[in-house]
């Protein structure tokens, strides 16, 4: 269905000579092309969208586009475009002084970064300076996900201090949302890291409780490889193999 009326408005919309409306309904078609897995279709209406925008001068519509056609090439695992792309949108952000814009762009950029140990550095300073805006912003869920992130990087460079602040900083944030779980597995992972099997395995157990009152499958499965190797680092084969065979 969104693809059927957003295929409606953008003819419309052409019909009218309304070029927001056109833009904007090349843009809901490129999302409807991405939640199917159409990348192609999805990166062409983009690129048609991004060509109304530029043509109007709306350059928060483009920093908007440059966005989501860079978290296509992330996903396609091509992240030398999705960082071209990311950039060029935070470059428009900051131009127009778009602060929400700019979150995103360097949240999105410092995730690329994150991916090789080689531009951790990089990935520390563009997330760091999303955490710090997102602080005065006052926007949790975006908190949530940038201080778990910049955590994890301080968790692969063994900085556990570090990772632990960020960690909790996130977990107050996502406390009672989907999310949680996901933040309690690093949580968990971590005091494993420490040795401290005990308090991992409480976290763990805390993080499938909240997951399988959720219903979220992912994260079950997370939290139940998660006890599983805190398990097997204990010498406790039998619970290991149970939480493998749950």
């Amino acid at each position: 269905l969104t693809l059927k009326y957003a295929e409606q408005a953008n003819d419309l919309s052409k019909k009218l000579n309304h070029n927001n409306g056109f833009a904007l309904s090349y843009k809901t078609l490129a999302r409807g092309f991405f939640t199917k897995g159409d990348y192609i279709k999805a990166l062409q209406n983009y690129e048609s969208s991004l060509a109304v925008y530029d043509s109007i001068g709306d350059k928060k519509g483009a920093a908007n586009i440059y966005s989501n056609m860079g978290n296509i090439y992330f996903n396609k695992g091509d992240q030398v475009k999705a960082l071209e792309l990311f950039l060029k949108s935070l470059k428009i952000a900051e131009e127009i002084k778009d602060t929400l814009r700019i979150v995103t762009c360097l949240g999105n950029a410092g995730a690329v970064y994150a991916l090789k140990e080689t531009t951790y550095k990089e990935a520390l300073d563009f997330l760091t300076r999303a955490y710090k805006l997102d602080e005065i912003l006052q926007d949790e869920n975006a908190i949530g996900a940038i201080a778990v992130n910049i955590g994890e990087i301080y968790f692969a460079k063994k900085d556990l201090d570090s990772a632990l602040f960020y960690y909790n900083r996130s977990l107050k944030a996502v406390d009672g949302t989907q999310d949680e779980p996901y933040t309690l597995n690093d949580i968990g992972q971590l005091y494993m890291e420490q040795g401290n099997f005990d308090k991992a395995i409480e976290i763990q157990r805390r993080a499938y409780d909240i997951a399988k009152k959720l219903d979220a499958k992912d994260y079950i499965c997370n939290s139940l490889i998660s006890l599983a190797k805190t398990y097997m680092a204990k010498k406790e084969y039998d619970k290991a193999l149970s939480s493998y065979l749950e």
